[in-house]
């Protein structure tokens, strides 16, 4: 299982890389993330997210809470804009390291 981002209990946003293994006989869940990547994605939620091989793709999503959520202002819907993501980034398995992709 990978985990990648996501807002948080008290809402803000993570930009932490977790990668789980299920250990199917002992039916227990261990971190496999290796060390913490020095260049890593923004925080960031409502990306999409897709494996290939030994790579994971992530692409989009936002850096603040859709305005939608906070408020309905006309102000708010002006500036939504300015918190939509389209990077693209790759993350290697093997490597545990990330980078942008051009």
């Amino acid at each position: 299982m990978v985990v990648f981002g996501g807002l948080t209990s008290n809402y803000t946003y993570s930009d932490r890389m977790y990668l789980y293994h299920f250990d199917t006989p002992g039916r227990n869940w261990e971190d496999i993330s290796g060390g913490a990547a020095v260049l890593r994605p923004s925080a960031r939620a409502g990306h999409a997210f897709a494996a290939r091989t030994s790579s994971l793709f992530i692409f989009g999503g936002f850096t603040q809470p859709p305005p939608s959520a906070v408020n309905a202002s006309a102000k708010a819907a002006t500036t939504r804009s300015q918190f939509i993501l389209r990077d693209l980034w790759e993350y290697n398995v093997g490597k545990c390291k990330f980078w942008a992709v051009r």
